[in-house]
């Protein structure tokens, strides 16, 4: 399957925009969430993976601190698309805000997948672009400018080769700047009011940005979750490990058609 092969619809709810992805059909809808520099295509491999079996959705949103709003504009955007039976599957960003998403409300949801991600963003801000200091005065051009050097000096090829035209052509500057800003600003996340059978915490050992002490927090947020934790992947393992992330997907939530 080639990116381009891979429609994508611009759908606006409660005054926020989001980019969606939607292939494949079955009894589950699968709903992707990216983290800071993945656009909707970031999730390609998983697409092809799960949609021959189920609904696959993914969904790229505009940064935003305003926690309430995006939330109550991805749970409307969810029934305009008439998604039901989900497992929402997130990346970090994309997983702490889903932390948030579910933590009043679960609406019929059947399993939630945390990965490499955080529930203090604060964590992360030994990462210049997520820095108050930087990103406050930055322009949205310069927090991009910033990120393209980051990725174009990253030593994995197919991480950087994935990433780069995700940060240089699919995302704006302003959505770049709002999600960096989004991390740099808000802290404590809520946690999910699923109960733990229905959590799965999927983390790398090789990840730089969310390491073992990030991943324990998580572990300790959620006692009882089940926890997959991948010998390699770094922060990115649905892209460069993505067949152990999705025989870990499938084990995590083997109720979902298809898995085995």
């Amino acid at each position: 399957m080639r990116q381009e092969d891979l429609h994508v619809n611009a759908l606006t709810s409660y005054g926020l925009t989001w980019n969606v992805l939607d292939r494949g059909q079955g009894p589950d809808t699968l709903v992707f969430l990216p983290g800071t520099l993945g656009s909707v295509h970031i999730f390609q491999k998983q697409v092809e993976a799960f949609s021959q079996h189920s609904r696959v959705l993914v969904l790229g949103y505009l940064g935003s601190s305003e926690l309430a709003r995006m939330s109550d504009s991805f749970w409307n955007l969810l029934h305009l698309l008439d998604a039901d039976a989900t497992y929402l599957v997130g990346s970090s960003l994309g997983a702490y805000l889903l932390q948030h998403f579910t933590s009043e409300s679960t609406r019929g949801v059947r399993g939630l997948l945390l990965g490499n991600t955080f529930v203090d963003s604060f964590r992360l801000r030994f990462l210049r672009m997520f820095e108050p200091a930087f990103i406050d005065e930055a322009t949205p051009a310069e927090a991009k400018r910033s990120w393209l050097d980051f990725v174009g000096n990253l030593k994995s090829d197919a991480l950087r080769s994935t990433l780069l035209p995700m940060v240089r052509d699919e995302q704006s500057d302003v959505e770049l700047h709002g999600r960096s800003r989004a991390i740099a600003h808000l802290g404590k996340v809520s946690l999910s009011a699923l109960p733990p059978s229905r959590i799965g915490l999927l983390s790398c050992a090789d990840d730089p940005v969310c390491n073992a002490e990030t991943a324990a927090e998580v572990a300790a947020a959620y006692p009882g979750a089940r926890h997959v934790r991948l010998a390699a992947g770094a922060h990115y393992p649905h892209v460069i490990n993505a067949d152990e992330y999705n025989r870990a997907l499938r084990e995590l939530f083997p109720s979902l058609a298809g898995a085995r």
